[in-house]
């Protein structure tokens, strides 16, 4: 099986709009707030668009994490501005 190299399409990607995107965005944080964690972890996070769509709900902490360290950039630059967002390149 051959995997995408999300270091060359990271970029193309999420300049993609897709309305199932925000659909499922929007059904996971109805259900996050009716189970209100404390914390958050969006595995494979991508460029953070998640990430950021979970700001507005009361979790303390959410951690965004991509093996791709050019999606880890863009998730840096997508949720600079929210506090209680972490990026990190690594779960180790």
């Amino acid at each position: 099986m051959i995997f995408p190299d999300w270091n060359k399409i990271g970029v193309e990607y999420s300049a993609v709009h897709d309305a199932r995107r925000d659909t499922a965005f929007r059904f996971i944080c109805d259900r996050l707030k009716f189970i209100r964690p404390k914390a958050l972890l969006d595995y494979g996070g991508g460029d953070g668009a998640f990430a950021v769509a979970c700001a507005g709900l009361p979790i303390d902490l959410i951690v965004v994490y991509d093996p791709a360290p050019n999606m880890v950039y863009l998730a840096q630059k997508t949720c600079s501005a929210y506090r209680q967002i972490q990026v990190v390149q690594s779960v180790g």
